[in-house]
């Protein structure tokens, strides 16, 4: 009985993973999903002035953070329509509620099914164990770091024995670096923008500060990849030397 049991709970999950699949596979290559977005957006830019457009843009990012859209659509649209302060605090709170239920579906729906191939295989066995060693520090590398893209790390961590409650902290406050380059380059289109439609026009004051940030974000990026990038490097390579793997991880 226990055994009839065990595989029937075996095979639900693993059909509710082959579900998920084929509804991403449903709504990136079947649906107009790219119009719907476009729609959404400009839904919210008609109304930015209602008290209620940063909840509903905060939803539309929670969302696409849950389908792996990437992060720099949202960024950029959130700088675009709200500007930079308004647009950081909105996309910090709507990526962090998005990477915490992408999280919660990536437990119930990637981990389970696959639990047996992702204990036997080395990449993840090294990810895990330099999380529960390192805890929210790892996590907040990962972050930091723009080469890997956290939507997807959000699926990668939820195979981990990641915390919530650390992931959820890592998350609002180490996303910054990326958040913070990508809104604010938002926020310069949309000034440009206004400036060339015959708006606000540029003093040579508003164009060096704008060339200043362009170019110290720029090498914000660059510093904390090669920063981040390293330690991460670091860290799977001693770990995957402690489960007794040495195949390198990057290539």
């Amino acid at each position: 009985m226990g055994s009839f049991t065990f595989k029937s709970e075996r095979v639900r999950r693993v059909c509710g993973l082959i579900l998920f699949v084929v509804g991403l596979v449903v709504i990136f290559f079947v649906l107009p999903t790219a119009q719907y977005i476009y729609k959404g957006f400009l839904y919210i830019d008609t109304a930015k002035n209602q008290w209620w457009a940063p909840l509903f843009a905060m939803g539309l990012m929670t969302v696409l953070t849950v389908l792996a859209v990437p992060g720099t659509v949202s960024f950029l649209a959130s700088g675009v329509i709200f500007g930079f302060r308004k647009g950081m605090i909105i996309s910090m709170f709507g990526t962090t509620m998005g990477s915490c239920c992408a999280l919660l579906v990536g437990r119930n729906l990637i981990r389970a099914p696959l639990e047996e191939y992702i204990d036997k295989t080395a990449t993840f066995r090294a990810v895990d164990r330099a999380i529960r060693e390192q805890g929210w520090r790892f996590v907040a590398m990962l972050r930091m770091c723009p080469l890997l893209p956290f939507n997807i790390m959000n699926y990668v961590l939820s195979t981990t024995a990641v915390g919530f409650w650390g992931y959820t902290f890592s998350t609002f406050f180490f996303l910054t670096p990326e958040e913070g380059a990508t809104v604010y380059l938002g926020s310069i289109m949309q000034t440009l923008t206004d400036a060339c439609s015959g708006g606000t026009p540029m003093t040579p004051e508003s164009i060096l500060f704008i060339t200043i940030g362009v170019i110290g974000s720029i090498i914000m990026l660059i510093c904390v990849t090669y920063f981040t990038g390293g330690r991460v490097k670091e860290y799977i390579a001693i770990e995957r030397l402690a489960v007794a793997e040495l195949a390198p991880l990057f290539v």
